[in-house]
């Protein structure tokens, strides 16, 4: 390809700077994934760069996996390096921080002191860890001691480069209680981890870069290796990336960031957008372009878009435009309730995929949390709309996949503690918790691992002689299927490990639609591993269990080829669809009400929203309702400051998501504009009690006509249960119903 002729002038300034710091600020759908992937063709093609020099990292598998297939269609696939060697030539590196972090430890494991045959801990790994220490501490599980909290907390310690060890000493002089005590479970869980060979995502990153810290030539062999790092969505990068990024790149200074401080929605796990804004304070000689042509949103949207973002100062100025053509306005609507605005979406999208003919695939449904989804799916099942939930249980994620891997994992490493808890009795085997409560007694008394406890179980007090067979006969089958590992391809031994454990017979056992779904997916676990197999170059059970390990939400949200997608805004990012609505526009929902006392806070909820725009291509949905049942109670809702701040922009219209209806009650801009500061539209007013019998006969403006069937007064309002003419009761308040009453 001819760069100057296939870019924009901003796009080719950026790929021809090749030498010094570089920092692109990208907009949304300005191109950026193509100028990274241009960038490294273009020192591979025309500076003559090895490939095998240049490192690219960003934050999803999947975005990795495009940028490799981009590269090698512009470069030939000798370009791009699927598993890359450090000192085998081979092509550019390719991935994600943790995936390059993972994959140098593997490696270089004894110059970064762990052990080769480490494994990863996911999040449910170390919930898992956390909630064994508190037992072990005999702290009961509540609100003040929670697994996820402490885990959670454990990694932004991490994201900031604070071992257990830093913290206990920053901890010995405190008075305060609660520190003291997380600062024993965090040395007791950095300790599990190390008995267990394993490191969780923050310790990819941290054992690294401490490392890199302490030894310049450790250090100085990784900065001789690169000679150019790029990094995607910088303004997500936390401390421990940050300071990764800085020692790679220090010997040379070619680096080049790429971001958007306007997209950066992820401050509350460490992120710090201040990282970009600031990248021209630790490189004075930085080139600074901006992309600011937008190639995926149409001007109605972009524009409303930008009329959002414009409100927050604390932001890098940029100026997005588009040269695509005019589109269809942005619909926005106000709902009664949530569970109308849930049906009208379902509607509206059934309409958009028959008369229209959008594919539903197409089609996303955003929201602020993942509980909104209920109501969503509801109606998109009455409507039998097609759709996929993003952000569930991942299939990787499932108890029953989860067991199975678990014993892949035991497998590759006898003293993976958590999962050797979690399969020592599944299936059933006759080990119970009092058993297992005996084998980890004996274990930390004697300074054993769990597995070395258990092939000696018979040698100790406690166990009954069959239960200490049961236990030994458990850890020979292990040690057997370590051994079957050499001869046996992945898929291979996942399908022997499946069947001779019994833990398949026991599921199709069972017979049970759910028994035999969860076996399907242990068969379906083995189809994985065997397409893993197909793909690799080199497939292994570690390569294959790092792979997985490292996978997250975002790598799977784009795979929805059989309905529309449903989605919290978090989870869209770096998505596109032709449709997008946003849901739950109202204040305290979107922007949740914790911002309301932060303005940094408030502004990131502003970005979020930005970015939920800016998914779309072709035609933006928004809506709220005056009120949601919030914890069994209804409560009362003014619209969302974002509505208000969108329609500033002329590209804005009010009413129904159904442009046939012509029925449909249409608010005037500066109507809405005064409900979205607070107020309520002048033309609704709250009904008397007089006016509502049951069974009047009533006209609404969505559900078409029904038969009220009950009136009763709640909290100074009369609340309504309606039965429509399609059979279906729906509920009411007076207040904020649209009803027209047939005589």
């Amino acid at each position: 390809m001819d760069f100057s002729k296939e870019l924009n002038p901003q796009q080719y300034a950026a790929v021809i700077h090749t030498e010094g710091p570089l920092v692109v600020f990208a907009g949304a759908g300005t191109g950026k994934t193509r100028v990274i992937t241009c960038r490294i063709a273009y020192l591979i093609r025309e500076k003559k760069v090895p490939p095998s020099r240049i490192l690219a990292i960003t934050f999803t598998n999947k975005a990795a996996g495009e940028m490799r297939e981009r590269v090698a269609d512009m470069a030939g696939p000798s370009a791009v390096a699927s598993r890359p060697v450090p000192g085998y030539g081979g092509g550019a590196w390719i991935s994600t921080f943790h995936s390059f972090c993972a994959r140098v430890l593997k490696m270089d494991a004894a110059s970064f002191g762990v052990r080769e045959d480490f494994v990863i801990y996911d999040e449910d790994d170390q919930r898992r860890a956390v909630k064994d220490i508190l037992k072990e501490l005999r702290l009961a599980e509540d609100k003040t001691y929670r697994p996820r909290a402490f885990a959670e907390k454990i990694n932004r310690l991490k994201d900031s480069l604070i071992d257990a060890e830093s913290y206990a000493l920053n901890s010995l002089n405190s008075t305060d209680v609660h520190r003291r005590i997380f600062s024993e479970i965090y040395s007791l869980y950095a300790k599990k981890l190390e008995l267990s060979a394993a490191l969780d995502f923050g310790d990819l990153i941290l054992k690294v870069v401490e490392r890199f810290r302490g030894d310049a030539g450790i250090l100085e062999k990784y900065q001789k290796r690169f000679d150019y790092v790029l990094v995607d969505e910088y303004q997500d990068t936390n401390p421990a990336q940050y300071y990764l990024t800085k020692y790679l790149s220090a010997g040379h200074s070619n680096v080049c960031v790429v971001g958007d401080d306007d997209q950066s929605i992820y401050s509350w796990r460490g992120a710090d957008r201040k990282n970009i804004s600031s990248f021209r304070s630790d490189h004075p000689s930085a080139k600074v372009v901006k992309l600011e042509q937008n190639y995926r949103s149409t001007p109605q949207i972009l524009s409303a878009a930008v009329s959002v973002i414009s409100n927050n100062l604390d932001r890098h100025p940029k100026s997005l435009w588009t040269r695509l053509p005019d589109g269809e306005d942005v619909v926005r609507r106000e709902c009664d309730s949530d569970l109308e605005e849930a049906q009208a979406v379902a509607s509206e999208i059934r309409r958009l995929s028959d008369v229209e003919g959008v594919p539903t695939d197409r089609i996303a449904v955003l929201y602020r949390m993942n509980s909104q989804s209920r109501l969503l799916e509801d109606a998109l099942l009455a409507e039998a709309v097609p759709y996929r939930l993003v952000g569930s249980v991942k299939f990787y994620e499932r108890q029953e996949v989860k067991n199975l891997i678990s014993y892949l994992k035991i497998i590759q490493n006898y003293d993976d503690e958590v999962s050797l808890k979690r399969i020592i009795n599944v299936p059933h085997r006759g080990i119970g918790t009092v058993t297992l409560d005996k084998i980890v007694a004996h274990a930390r008394a004697h300074n054993l691992t769990l597995f070395q406890t258990m092939r000696i179980s018979d040698a100790f007090g406690g166990l009954s002689g069959k239960t200490a067979s049961r236990v030994r006969e458990f850890a020979d089958k292990i040690i057997r299927w370590r051994d079957d590992a050499i001869k046996f391809s992945p898929s291979a031994l996942a399908k022997k490990v499946a069947e001779e454990s019994g833990y398949l017979a026991e599921l199709e056992k069972e017979n049970t639609p759910e028994s035999l779904n969860r076996a399907a997916n242990v068969k379906e676990l083995v189809s994985a591993l065997a397409e893993y197999e197909e793909l690799s170059e080199n497939p292994s059970l570690s390569g294959w269990l790092d792979d997985i390990a490292l996978s997250s939400d975002a790598d799977f949200a784009e795979g929805a080829k059989n309905g529309a997608v449903l989605t919290t805004v978090h989870l869209a990012k770096g998505l596109e669809f032709d449709a997008v609505f946003v849901v739950g526009m109202e204040e305290s929902v979107f922007p949740m009400a914790s911002a309301f006392r932060d303005s940094s806070e408030m502004e990131e909820e502003r970005r979020l929203c930005y970015v939920a725009f800016t998914r779309a291509r072709r035609r933006l949905y928004v809506s709220g309702s005056h009120y949601k049942v919030i914890y069994g109670k209804p409560t009362r809702l003014s619209p969302s400051r974002f509505v208000a701040e969108a329609i500033g922009a002329a590209s804005c219209r009010a009413g129904s998501f159904d442009k046939s209806f012509d029925g449909a009650e249409r608010h005037s801009v500066s109507a809405v504009a005064t409900a979205a500061g607070g107020g309520r539209d002048p033309d609704i007013r709250p009904s008397s009690v007089g006016e509502w019998r049951a069974g009047s006969r009533v006209r609404h403006k969505t559900f078409g006509e029904g038969v009220v069937t009950a009136v009763a007064a709640v909290d100074e309002d009369i609340k309504l249960t309606v039965r429509f003419n399609d059979g279906k009761l729906r509920k009411f308040y007076a207040r904020y119903a649209s009803f027209e009453a047939i005589p």
